[in-house]
């Protein structure tokens, strides 16, 4: 008989420790995993060329430029490179805000896997919340795979064909419109930024952006504009 017994190692309180500290910050992560991707509106330091970026190194950029549907409050955490945005749903009682506008993004398709990630470095529940909100993507043109479609869809309805009465010469048009699509995003927790905000020096408003030409003539956009420089 073999004279020594093999110890049974129980890790099971160990491995179940290790994923309750993974799933901290993301406490609906069962919920996520029920689809294989979501919708993410990225409009901070994980933006293309930021500093965070290589987060979503291995996720599907939509190609889509998108805005929230509803109007925020848009400060940044000035720390020169490290810089990021503060994204408040209201004016937070100032007397007088900087002013409530639509925020532009980026849409990516993302894992679930990745909020594990997102949700630690945002400490989410602490220092940022994530919601699933409504994001517009605005659409300037429409194709169409069958030319009668179009002629029947337009016609000489808006003249696209040149002249009234005269038959549809393209399938591409050049229309104005929206989408509208549910994404998560992430905001600031007021409970913890309010005592700390300073929006004179430390948490300015980001830079506001105008457009002459598209659906969103006035929105936030945070860039490298932000990132430029020195802390404060």
């Amino acid at each position: 008989m073999w004279p020594f017994k093999r110890k049974i190692v129980d890790r099971s309180s160990e491995l179940l420790e290790q994923i309750s500290k993974m799933r901290q910050y993301t406490p609906d992560m069962a919920f996520l995993e029920r689809k294989a991707e979501h919708n993410l509106f990225v409009c901070d330091e994980l933006r293309p060329g930021l500093h965070k970026h290589s987060m979503l190194k291995d996720q599907r950029n939509t190609g889509y430029q998108a805005f929230t549907q509803n109007f925020c409050m848009m400060l940044y955490h000035d720390l020169g490179k490290e810089s990021y945005p503060l994204v408040f749903p209201s004016g937070l009682d100032y007397h007088n805000p900087p002013k409530l506008l639509p925020i532009k993004g980026e849409l990516y398709k993302v894992e679930p896997r990745l909020f594990l990630e997102l949700d630690r470095y945002r400490q989410n529940g602490v220092q940022f919340f994530r919601e699933e909100v409504l994001i517009v993507v605005p659409l300037t043109q429409i194709w169409f795979k069958d030319r009668q479609d179009a002629d029947n869809l337009y016609g000489e309805k808006k003249g696209f064909a040149g002249r009234t009465g005269s038959p549809v010469q393209t399938c591409l048009f050049h229309d104005r419109g929206v989408y509208r699509v549910r994404a998560w995003m992430y905001f600031a927790m007021y409970d913890y930024w309010g005592d700390l905000l300073n929006i004179n020096v430390l948490h300015p408003p980001v830079t506001q952006h105008t457009s002459k030409e598209g659906v969103i003539k006035r929105y936030y956009s945070f860039s490298d504009i932000e990132c430029d420089g020195p802390p404060f």
